[in-house]
């Protein structure tokens, strides 16, 4: 078998022409119409994601931007200076289920109960009082 890249009557391999356009400094390595139009379309489908990314977070902002405009809409009506993190300034109770022992005292001491007992023992205390407390409610939201 004959070696291709050594035979000097087919002249020099595309390797070898690519290798001395590099070393010339041209650097041009003709791509197919198939490959170009590939890059083409990835290119496009970069622009098409980030754009649609920054769509997204532009809508975001918008939506910060117009709580932070509506001062009544916030905690104790208190107006926030624009870019600061509301998420933290609504209260959303953690469900009872899911407390610290610490955390279930301090439920416990704000409703004026004890607070000795495992944890088991101080969820059961703090779901009869809450259950209690709904049924000596005089106003109840639901009427039959």
């Amino acid at each position: 078998m004959v070696d291709s890249a050594a035979d000097p009557v087919d002249g020099p391999t595309k390797l070898e022409q690519r290798e001395a356009a590099d070393r010339e400094g041209d650097g041009y390595t003709p791509i197919s119409e198939r490959k170009a139009r590939n890059i083409r379309d990835y290119h496009q489908s970069e622009i098409n994601r980030l754009t649609r990314a920054i769509e997204q977070h532009q809508a975001i902002v918008d939506a910060q931007d117009e709580i932070l405009s509506h001062p009544s809409t916030l905690p104790d009506d208190e107006p926030l200076a624009p870019g600061t993190d509301i998420g933290d300034q609504f209260n959303h109770p953690k469900p009872i289920r899911d407390m610290t022992v610490e955390e279930l005292q301090n439920e416990l001491r704000d409703r004026d109960l004890p607070v000795s007992g495992n944890r088991g023992e101080l969820i059961d205390r703090i779901e009869d009082f809450d259950d209690s407390s709904e049924d000596d409610d005089p106003n109840p939201d639901d009427e039959d």
